[in-house]
C-alpha cells in the first residue's frame, strides 16, 4: 500500500511533464548523495526505532534494472518514452524516468538529499533536473531551471516556497536560460557540475548549492508548519526532456552535533604553546558516534601605534578519535602565531580558538570556541659595549651584552644573544633584573664592524636588541734598510736590502708589495723596487736592489714600503698593514788611483 500510495504522489507531480514539449533526450550526469535522519535516533534499515540505523550506500554497480529492483529500488517514472539503463556504476534516467528508495526505517524527521550533475548532450532541455522527497505529509521537489526567471525552486506539494531568484539574488537563474524557438536552453551551463541539496532538520528545510569552482550557497529556508512527519522515499529524477546519469546514492542517519574546546592551559604567556581539544557530541537518543576532521583556527587582536587590530590566523587540523558512545575528541597544540599587524610578542589579550567539525555521512558540521587569554611578557632593553671599540686587522674586541628586565617586577632575563648567528653567546645572571654575556670579534679587514645583537627573549620576557660598531685599521709596520758594502768607490756596486716588519698586536701578518727605493745622489738601481718575500719568521718579509753610485760622496737610499691597487696606483702597505719608510747611506770614494808623491 505504501509504495501503492507513493506512485500516486510522484504522478501528481511527473505527470504534467510528460506532455510539455517535444522530447529531446538530454543527459545529464548526476550524483545524488541522500542521507537521512531522525529527531529523536538513528534507526535501523528495518521500520523500528529500537537500533541505530546505518544507513547505506549504493555505487549502482548493477548488470540490470532488474538486479538494482532486487536490491530495494523500485522504478517510478512518469511518461510514454521513459527510458533506464544501468551498467558500469552509472544509472542512466531519461524522459520522465525516476527510481525510488522506500525501505526507510519509520520515525526519520530529519533528512538531507543531495544531487550532483552535469548535462552532457542537448542544450536545449525544455524540463527540469530535480529531485523529489516524500514524507507521510507532504511531497518536496527541489527543480533547477524549470521556467524563464527562475533559477532553483523548490516546491512543497505543488506549491513554491524557496525560488533563488527571490533569496539568492544576484544569482537568480544560476541556469542561465535563453529561448530558441519557443523552449529554454541551458547552454551555459552545458558540460558544468552541479550540486544541490535539501535538508530538512528541527523543521526548517533548506536548500543549497555548489558547484566545485565559485559558489556554496544556502539558496534559501523554509519553515515548516507540519514537522515531525516521518521520511518515506527520496527518489532522483529526470525532467520530461531530460537524461540523468546517476553514479551513487547514499542514506544514513544525519544527527545533529554541538563542538565544545577546551584549551589547557587556558592562560599562557604569548609564546607559550597550550593544547586544544574538540569534543564532538551526537546531541539525539541512540547516537552515532562522530567521525571526521576537526578543523581550527585563532582570532586573536594586537596593538600597534595605538590601534587594535583582528588577526584570524590558521592553526591545523585533527581526526577524531577517542570514541565514546555518543562523541570523539581530537587536539592541537597551539603557540601563539605572530600577527600581521605587530610583532608577535606583542600581542597578549585574547585569542579565540574556533573548532570547526566538518562532518561525516550521519553528521552535519558544528562548531565551538574557546577565549584564550595571552598574557604579556617582562619588556627589556639591551646594551652593547665593545672593549677596546678600535682594533686592528686580527685583533680581538669582547662586546658584552647586558639584557635589562624594565617591567615594574623585573626578573633576570635568560636564553641565548643571537643564537646561531655570528657573535652568539649565552646569557648568566648579573642582577635580579639583568643578565649578560659576551662575544668576541676579530678584525678581519679595515673598516667598521656592525654589531647588531639581539636577544629572542624567553618563557617570561620580550626580545629586544642593541647595536654598536667597532672601527678597524690596518696592522702597523716597520722597515730598515742595511747596504753592504756601505762604502764603495763610484761605479761600483752596492746591494740595498729593506726588511719589513709587522709590528703590531695580536698574531702577526707577513706583510706583502714591495719596496721602492730613491737615492738623493746620483746613481742607478738595476730596479726601481722589489716585492717583499716571506721569511723564516712569521710577519717578517725582505728584498733586495743593486745600487751602483756614479758621484763620490754620501748617498741617502730611502725605501717606501707600497703595492699597487687595483687600478695600479702605488699605495702605502698592503690590504691588511699600513705603509712603513726608511732610510740609510752609503759612503761614495773617488774609483781614480792615488798620486805617486815625489814622482817625474
Amino acid at each position: 500500500m505504501r509504495n501503492h500510495s507513493l506512485r500516486q504522489s510522484i504522478s501528481a507531480f511527473l505527470e504534467g511533464r510528460s506532455l510539455r514539449k517535444q522530447i529531446v533526450s538530454v543527459t545529464v550526469i548526476l550524483i545524488l548523495a541522500l542521507t537521512a535522519t531522525t529527531g529523536l535516533s538513528p534507526h535501523s534499515a528495518m521500520a523500528t526505532t529500537s537500533q541505530p540505523w546505518q544507513g547505506f550506500r549504493d555505487d549502482l554497480n548493477y548488470t540490470s534494472i532488474n538486479a538494482m529492483v532486487a536490491n530495494g529500488w523500485t522504478q517510478c517514472g512518469q511518461g510514454s518514452s521513459q527510458s533506464y539503463n544501468v551498467s558500469g556504476g552509472s544509472l542512466t534516467l531519461q524522459n520522465g524516468a525516476a527510481m525510488c528508495r522506500t525501505n526507510i526505517p519509520t520515525g526519520v524527521q530529519n533528512w538531507t538529499a543531495t544531487a550532483r550533475g552535469q548535462w552532457a548532450y542537448n542544450q536545449h532541455p525544455s524540463s527540469s533536473v530535480q529531485i523529489v522527497v516524500q514524507t507521510t505529509n507532504h511531497v518536496y521537489r527541489l527543480a533547477a531551471g524549470e521556467s524563464p526567471g527562475q533559477g532553483i525552486v523548490v516546491y512543497r506539494d505543488g506549491v513554491v516556497i524557496i525560488n533563488s531568484c527571490a533569496t539568492w539574488s544576484p544569482y537568480c537563474g544560476w541556469y542561465p536560460y535563453c529561448v530558441v524557438d519557443g523552449r529554454f536552453c541551458y547552454y551555459t551551463d552545458f558540460g558544468a557540475w552541479h550540486v544541490y541539496s535539501l535538508n530538512m532538520a528541527g523543521g526548517i528545510l533548506t536548500a543549497s548549492f555548489n558547484d566545485f569552482v565559485d559558489y556554496k550557497y544556502v539558496v534559501g529556508s523554509y519553515t515548516e508548519p507540519d514537522p515531525g512527519t516521518d521520511l518515506v522515499m527520496v527518489s532522483p529524477s529526470s525532467g520530461s526532456d531530460i537524461g540523468v546519469v546517476w553514479s551513487y546514492v547514499t542514506a544514513a542517519p544525519f544527527d545533529p552535533t554541538t563542538t565544545s574546546v577546551s584549551c589547557a592551559p587556558s592562560s599562557v604567556a604569548v609564546n607559550q604553546a597550550t593544547t586544544c581539544t574538540a569534543t564532538v557530541v551526537d546531541t539525539f537518543a541512540n547516537e552515532a558516534i562522530p567521525t571526521g576532521t576537526v578543523a581550527f583556527t585563532v582570532s586573536g587582536t594586537c596593538y600597534a601605534g595605538g590601534t587594535y587590530y583582528a588577526c584570524p590566523i590558521p592553526i591545523s587540523s585533527c581526526t577524531l578519535g577517542n570514541p565514546s558512545a555518543t562523541s570523539g575528541s581530537c587536539s592541537v597544540n597551539y603557540t601563539s602565531a605572530p600577527c600581521p599587524c605587530y610583532d608577535w610578542q606583542t600581542s597578549p589579550g585574547t585569542h579565540t580558538i574556533t573548532a570547526t567539525y566538518n562532518g561525516d555521512i550521519a553528521h552535519p558540521t558544528s562548531t565551538g570556541t574557546f577565549n584564550l587569554t595571552l598574557t604579556p611578557l617582562d619588556t627589556t632593553t639591551m646594551d652593547v659595549s665593545c672593549n677596546p671599540s678600535t682594533i686592528v686587522i686580527n685583533q680581538a674586541s669582547s662586546c658584552t651584552y647586558t639584557v635589562t628586565d624594565t617591567s615594574p617586577t623585573p626578573t633576570a632575563p635568560t636564553g641565548g644573544v643571537n643564537p646561531g648567528q655570528l657573535y652568539a653567546c649565552t646569557l648568566r645572571g648579573a642582577t635580579t633584573s639583568s643578565a649578560i654575556c659576551s662575544a668576541t670579534v676579530i678584525g678581519k679587514q679595515d673598516g667598521s664592524i656592525t654589531i647588531a645583537p639581539n636577544y629572542g627573549g624567553d618563557l617570561s620576557h620580550y626580545k629586544s636588541d642593541g647595536g654598536t660598531s667597532v672601527t678597524v685599521g690596518r696592522r702597523a709596520t716597520s722597515m730598515v734598510i742595511t747596504c753592504s758594502p756601505e762604502t764603495v768607490s763610484a761605479n761600483v756596486t752596492t746591494t740595498c736590502t729593506a726588511i719589513v716588519t709587522d709590528t703590531d698586536v695580536s698574531a702577526a701578518i707577513t706583510p706583502t708589495g714591495s719596496v721602492h727605493f730613491s737615492s738623493n745622489s746620483t746613481g742607478t738601481f738595476n730596479v726601481p723596487s722589489c716585492s717583499l718575500a716571506s721569511t723564516s719568521n712569521t710577519g717578517i718579509a725582505r728584498c733586495s736592489v743593486a745600487y751602483t753610485p756614479t758621484a763620490t760622496g754620501r748617498h741617502e737610499i730611502t725605501g717606501a714600503y707600497q703595492s699597487l691597487d687595483s687600478s695600479g696606483i702605488w699605495e702605502p702597505g698592503d690590504n691588511t698593514h699600513n705603509g712603513s719608510n726608511a732610510a740609510t747611506h752609503v759612503f761614495v770614494t773617488s774609483s781614480d788611483p792615488p798620486a805617486i808623491a815625489g814622482g817625474g
